[in-house]
């Protein structure tokens, strides 16, 4: 019956470009998630780059040289289970932006490791504040991008994880 019936320009038009907003939005959502994803997880793998310098420069072995990286697996993954309830309760913008904001002073304070030259200061500052701030982030655009695309998952999916 709902065929049948004839539907004027107007509601027609008014419904694409009502479509043509949510999709848009939708997508300017994900776009930001997807560079908070590449910003905090993609980056965070170039971590054995650093391991041979910091060998060298602080007189490290490759245990306490990697342990800053191994902490922050961890912290991502224990993360993600209790950052992805959360951005079912109160939405993934908010839990993304804790998440970029613990990412930035985790990244700054390991910077710092010149002044602290031992390796708890990395396992504190990049492995445990670190890892929160990659759980979180990821834990915030592979859901969302499901719900938002439900017409592609895969697709969807597949892009939120390629950045990283």
């Amino acid at each position: 019956l709902h065929d049948a019936l004839p539907i004027s320009k107007i509601s027609i038009k008014y419904r694409f470009t009502y479509e043509n907003k949510r999709i848009y939005f939708n997508k300017m959502e994900c776009s930001v998630c997807w560079i908070s994803t590449y910003s905090n997880g993609g980056i965070s793998y170039a971590w054995g780059v650093f391991t041979i310098p910091m060998m060298d420069r602080f007189g490290w072995t490759k245990a306490d040289a990697a342990l800053p990286f191994t902490v922050y697996m961890l912290m991502f993954a224990l993360t993600m289970i209790p950052a992805g309830k959360l951005q079912d309760m109160i939405g993934p913008r908010k839990v993304a932006a804790m998440g970029a904001l613990l990412f930035f002073p985790a990244y700054c304070l390991s910077a710092l490791v010149g002044y602290f030259p031992y390796s708890w200061w990395l396992v504190v500052t990049y492995g445990v504040i670190g890892g929160v701030a990659c759980g979180t982030v990821y834990a915030c655009s592979v859901p969302p991008a499901r719900k938002w695309f439900s017409d592609k998952p895969g697709l969807a999916i597949s892009f939120a994880m390629m950045v990283s």
